[in-house]
């Protein structure tokens, strides 16, 4: 098992999957309640849900940063009629 010195020494994608093993571990053992089950299984999919959202924010502030705006194709063809 992964002990909270070396989680925070991981990325967001290290840490789900560590975080998610030892959920998995604690279900076979059966030590969680159902309440905590639940708990635990809606804050890792809250979790994956803001850091997918955090990676396409973190694109879209990249690609206005630096100036890279892409248009669609369609939308570049109209304009140039």
């Amino acid at each position: 098992m992964v002990d909270n010195d070396e989680v925070i020494m991981m990325n967001n994608d290290e840490k789900y999957s560590a975080w998610q093993k030892k959920f998995e571990l604690l279900q076979e053992k059966g030590t969680l309640s159902p309440d905590a089950e639940k708990f635990i299984s809606d804050l890792l999919a809250e979790f994956s849900a803001v850091q997918a959202q955090n990676q396409r924010l973190k694109k879209q502030i990249l690609q206005k940063a630096t100036g890279d705006s892409r248009m669609s194709t369609k939308l570049r063809d109209a304009l140039y009629e």
